[in-house]
């Protein structure tokens, strides 16, 4: 099924046809796509692919991967044959004079992201976004949203994203309103100063430091500080493709159906209708799982690459509970 027919499908199932919701029932789509590419990833997403650490930095221990890295799932030192060990806290079993002032082999690496927010605001929000000195950079903000436009609904929530560019010490607000923060970050991997990330009502919501990492790229920190031109050879999972355009084809190892009950759940959600959104949703973890374990006992990932039709003969995949 392509987009288009994925929206009307999961519009009527939960009783919402309206052109207005079509943006936001994209992204739900979309977020779908995502869920189960993390779950049960096809072959092609999976990649390996060499990394050369070029830093001429003695003590430099980050390397930086393409944005189009997901998730990372082996780490190689290709240079000096030596798989590396990941370790979430390399503090606790090493000292921190091993890290510095090294430029041998890597030992361990643990996987940065983007900077978990913890406190939330009390109500709908514009964020305001501040660096603690003048600096030119860009904070990326990401979390639930507000949509004071939809349609008969005027407190429905989707997943958003901005990205804010600082120019100064000055504040610049976010566009939209948020009701939750996930996760922000700065393009920066070094900036001048810190970033301050907060609403008017409730404060500071979070802090990121100067030297800490860099939105929507993975990176890796190694034990030791490589010798510069060290190979890395890293097994990782692509981003899976987006959904855009009304005739772009969901990828065909995703049970379309899934797709269409998580939708589902979500418009039902964004209602208010707790009770709808929970049986949409199960019948969502349902087709998921059932494919889970399917090859989980079949040992096969290539299983559904290509639509099977003649495997859903026979049920009908929009009855709840399952018959």
């Amino acid at each position: 099924m392509n987009l288009g027919i994925l929206i009307d499908k999961a519009q009527e199932l939960a009783d919402r046809k309206d052109t207005n919701w079509d943006a936001r029932c994209k992204n739900w789509l979309n977020e779908g796509v995502e869920q189960w590419a993390r779950k049960l990833p096809w072959p092609t997403l999976k990649q390996i692919e060499d990394f050369t650490f070029n830093s001429r930095e003695p003590t430099a221990r980050i390397l930086t991967l393409p944005q189009y890295v997901d998730k990372i799932l082996r780490v190689a030192d290709d240079t000096n044959n030596r798989v590396l060990r990941p370790m979430a806290n390399p503090d606790l079993d090493f000292p921190l004079t091993h890290l510095d002032n090294t430029a041998g082999a890597a030992f361990s690496f643990r996987e940065l992201g983007l900077v978990a927010v913890h406190d939330q605001p009390a109500a709908a929000s514009v964020l305001r976004v501040q660096s603690t000195v003048s600096d030119v950079l860009t904070v990326y903000v990401a979390g639930i949203a507000l949509d004071t436009a939809a349609s008969g609904t005027p407190d429905a929530r989707f997943p958003a994203h901005e990205e804010l560019v600082v120019g100064d010490s000055s504040i610049v607000s976010s566009t939209r309103l948020f009701v939750r923060v996930d996760t922000i970050g700065k393009s920066k991997e070094v900036a001048l100063g810190d970033i301050l990330v907060s609403t008017a009502a409730d404060g500071q919501l979070a802090r990121v430091y100067r030297d800490d990492f860099q939105p929507k790229y993975r990176q890796i920190e190694l034990l030791s500080a490589p010798i510069g031109g060290t190979v890395f050879q890293i097994e990782y999972l692509l981003k899976a493709p987006r959904m855009r355009e009304s005739n772009d084809f969901a990828p065909p190892a995703i049970d379309s159906t899934y797709l269409i009950w998580y939708c589902a759940s979500m418009i039902h959600t964004a209602q208010g209708n707790v009770q709808e959104a929970a049986i949409a949703f199960a019948r969502a973890e349902a087709i998921l799982e059932r494919e889970a374990t399917f090859e989980k006992n079949a040992g096969d990932q290539d299983y559904r690459a290509f639509p099977e039709q003649a495997y859903w003969s026979g049920e009908d995949q929009y009855v709840w509970p399952i018959p």
